[in-house]
């Protein structure tokens, strides 16, 4: 009875909460939505997506508590999704990938980047998602790919426009090849990134 009530009231809800650019608000409601779409019978997986992903956000950023992001969202969320054969929405994955490394649940967190590459359809996704694969290689020794990440998400970044991000992916490169003992190429890279620094007017950036 209680799985056919929630599957009644969640429409009901998703039409009153659910704002025009078909997000919900970071707040209190996109956590009922999700507690009662994770009890109902019948499940409207573009609900779920776009309410998981403002609910882990508000627990996450509103409330500071990451492991009830995980907890109660994140982790059943993408559990029932895969049970009913649903890909996650990019923005649910790249939610769920910063919550998991900021909780250390990497057995959880690393699966979910090959799944957040593969969902990225324009560049600036594929670069946002390189970055988050390229951090993950690093972390568990994989250089030679992190770098090849590194790169990739750099030019990718470029090419959208958006050059202080890349200019980051490519220092990540320079640090890499620092720890590898080729000073000379880490330097270069800095050199060639500094000017996208002073135009941005960067000064922390350019700084470190």
């Amino acid at each position: 009875a209680l799985a056919s009530l929630a599957a009644v009231a969640v429409p009901a809800l998703d039409a009153a909460w659910r704002r025009e650019d078909d997000t919900f608000d970071w707040d209190a409601r996109a956590l009922e939505i999700v507690r009662l779409a994770l009890l109902a019978d019948i499940c409207d997986t573009d609900c779920l997506n776009a309410a998981a992903t403002a609910a882990a956000q508000y627990l996450m950023q509103r409330l500071k508590e990451p492991r009830r992001a995980f907890e109660e969202v994140l982790s059943p969320v993408l559990a029932r999704l895969d049970a009913l054969a649903r890909t996650p929405d990019h923005l649910l994955l790249v939610t769920a990938c910063d919550c998991a490394d900021s909780l250390g649940e990497h057995a959880f967190g690393d699966p979910l980047l090959q799944r957040l590459l593969a969902s990225a359809t324009v560049d600036d996704q594929r670069a946002g998602a390189l970055l988050m694969n390229a951090r993950g290689k690093q972390r568990t020794g994989d250089i030679e790919t992190a770098s090849q990440y590194f790169a990739e998400a750099a030019a990718l970044f470029r090419s959208a426009g958006q050059l202080r991000e890349g200019a980051i992916a490519q220092v990540s490169v320079a640090g890499i090849q620092s720890d590898r003992g080729d000073h000379a190429g880490a330097l270069r890279i800095l050199e060639e990134q500094l000017p996208v620094y002073e135009r941005l007017g960067d000064v922390r950036s350019k700084a470190v």
